[in-house]
């Protein structure tokens, strides 16, 4: 008799856990899963590990608990539909920083990032280790130089041309000072940003090899019009390009490679995954994929905007994202679809300002882009060659619009 009442007090329990559970799903709009959504989840032969970054606080609004509620039942029903490849986690990046930095540190590493970073880190590297001493070196040795023509300061040879070249130098000096300091500090971190180190170099090169191009016109024109000047102060300026000459140079090739870097795509998907960005993520062994609160919570009524918009007047478009960020990130075939027109309006922008046409493929876009094809537009009255698709794309579509 106990026996049977322990066994009809479980049995109970867990039916009222159960519709507990279910409850809870219904009320924030998860509670099952499209028949599209389980095939594809079903269907994976990759592994796929599903994470929400919905953040958690001791001062957080009742919206924020439904918010992340919401979204770890998603995750909870997609892990469920095939645990065998698929893998749901919740990173409160507020707390847990050092699940947040292994986070951080493993899409770093993906094969989608690794090379483009390696290439970035290259051109750092080529900085650090070379071009900053050649820029350091140079710089020092001209002040060294410049120093006995130009004399100590009230002295009447300060007044001379090499003393505008001195004072040039040493700001470029002072330059160099806080580039160093700036890419250090973006490098060493925890979370190196590379792209504002890049960033830094390609404003740093052309001024310092600018510079030093317009100290030789500089000399060239004061020699020209004052052929009496002291001998010391001719030899500076006269031969100030061959001494620059091979510095100028590498600063220019190194330009030219800092400009030919294709984007760092890890730094977007990072800043898209910040500590409070309510963001889901998606990854596979080689790729990732964010999903961000904006579209996952698009307001109802879409000419209110506003970050304020209520919970209740949002609505949930979590699956239709997910799995849309699941498919980009597991399927490597892409088709193209390029709407083609004569003149018109534009296809995917407008409706902004007043008296301004309406986008009339905006939600199409959407729609084909969520369903993993890159749409793009073309118009044969502007240009008559296809626009560059990237990624290239294993097949094309044509929807051809009739000419206006």
């Amino acid at each position: 008799v106990v026996t049977l009442i322990v066994v009809g007090i479980i049995v109970v329990a867990q039916l009222f856990a159960y519709d507990s559970a279910r409850w809870d799903m219904t009320s924030s709009g998860v509670n099952s899963l499209s028949e599209g959504t389980e095939n594809l989840l079903r269907g994976l032969n990759q592994n796929v590990r599903l994470t929400s970054l919905y953040f958690e606080t001791d001062r957080e609004d009742e919206d924020q608990q439904r918010y992340r509620r919401a979204a770890q039942n998603l995750l909870d029903l997609y892990e469920a539909t095939n645990r065998g490849k698929v893998t749901a986690d919740w990173v409160n990046p507020l707390k847990d920083h050092e699940k947040f930095q292994k986070l951080v540190a493993r899409l770093r590493d993906k094969s989608a990032y690794k090379d483009t970073i390696a290439v970035y880190q290259a051109r750092i590297d080529a900085y650090k280790n070379d071009l900053d001493t050649q820029m350091r070196k140079l710089i020092q040795d001209e002040l060294a130089l410049i120093g006995p023509s130009v004399g100590a300061m009230g002295e009447s040879p300060r007044q001379s041309p090499l003393a505008q070249v001195e004072e040039l130098l040493r700001r470029l000096s002072n330059e160099l000072e806080m580039t160093r300091e700036q890419v250090d500090a973006v490098t060493t971190t925890a979370n190196p940003q590379y792209s504002a180190a890049v960033g830094e170099l390609k404003d740093l090169f052309p001024k310092i090899s600018k510079a030093l191009k317009e100290v030789g016109k500089f000399g060239a024109g004061e020699l020209g019009r004052n052929p009496a000047m002291p001998a010391a102060q001719a030899d500076f300026l006269r031969g100030a390009n061959n001494r620059y000459a091979n510095l100028v140079a590498a600063l220019e090739a190194e330009t030219t490679k800092l400009q030919d870097l294709q984007p760092l795509k890890v730094d977007d998907l990072l800043n898209q995954v910040a500590p409070t960005s309510n963001a889901m993520l998606v990854e596979t062994e080689a790729d990732a994929n964010v999903v961000d609160f904006s579209t996952t919570w698009p307001p109802v009524d879409q000419s209110g905007g506003g970050m304020r918009v209520p919970f209740e007047k949002r609505a949930f478009k979590g699956e239709e994202k997910l799995t849309a960020a699941i498919l980009r990130a597991t399927h490597r075939e892409q088709t193209a679809v390029v709407f083609v027109r004569y003149g018109g309006q534009p296809l995917f922008i407008g409706g902004f300002m007043p008296g301004q046409p309406p986008a009339g493929y905006a939600m199409m876009k959407q729609q084909l882009e969520d369903a993993n094809f890159i749409v793009e537009e073309w118009d044969l009255k502007t240009k008559d060659t296809l626009p560059e698709i990237n990624p290239k794309p294993t097949r094309t579509v044509f929807v051809v619009l009739k000419p206006e």
